[in-house]
């Protein structure tokens, strides 16, 4: 098995053609390229999502459709559209009890201020705002690029794809929150 940021490989080629790229400094891997080389769907938990329908969860470069259940983890993940719609527990662990232990500080901080609320409500209605102006168009990218990937070949066609796989990632910076703020 290979692995390049945690992320598994489907064999030994992907894993020198990442290795290469790293090394070289002149482009860096995002998770777009890097589920094309993956042997599962990737999540992007470097960034926390501000609405359920743009988690962009990838497989091949297109938003993924199917269930996974990773190793190790206690939940089976029913994704669509690259939308995790639903976690299940796993029927092994459901069975199992567990007790929580909540620690008081770690509560106390957890109490939203009216201004921690006021920014929440400016927040949904630029989400609501992000959405209208890109949300369809953001949606039909990866479509888009499959199309155009089959003229690489031609100057134009290889510009025309670096471009769109900008665009999509600007727009995705746009939708997306950083866990940072």
């Amino acid at each position: 098995m290979y692995f390049f940021k945690g992320i598994r490989l489907r064999d030994s080629l992907d894993y020198v053609a990442c290795i290469q790229n790293s090394k070289s400094k002149t482009y860096e891997f995002t998770y777009d390229p890097l589920s094309m080389c993956s042997a599962h769907p990737i999540i992007n938990i470097d960034k926390q999502y501000k609405q359920s329908n743009k988690q962009g969860i990838l497989l091949n470069s297109e938003l993924y459709t199917g269930s996974i259940a990773p190793l190790g983890s206690e939940y089976i993940y029913v994704i669509e559209k690259g939308n995790l719609i639903e976690k299940k527990l796993s029927k092994s662990i459901a069975s199992t009890q567990v007790t929580k232990v909540i620690n008081l500080q770690e509560a106390s901080c957890d109490i939203e201020t009216k201004e921690e609320k006021d920014n929440r409500v400016d927040e949904a209605e630029l989400e609501d705002l992000l959405e209208e102006i890109f949300g369809e168009f953001y949606q039909k990218i990866p479509l888009h690029l499959k199309s155009l990937k089959k003229f690489k070949h031609i100057q134009s066609g290889e510009t025309s794809y670096d471009i769109l796989s900008y665009i999509k990632e600007t727009i995705s910076e746009l939708l997306l929150k950083e866990t940072n703020s």
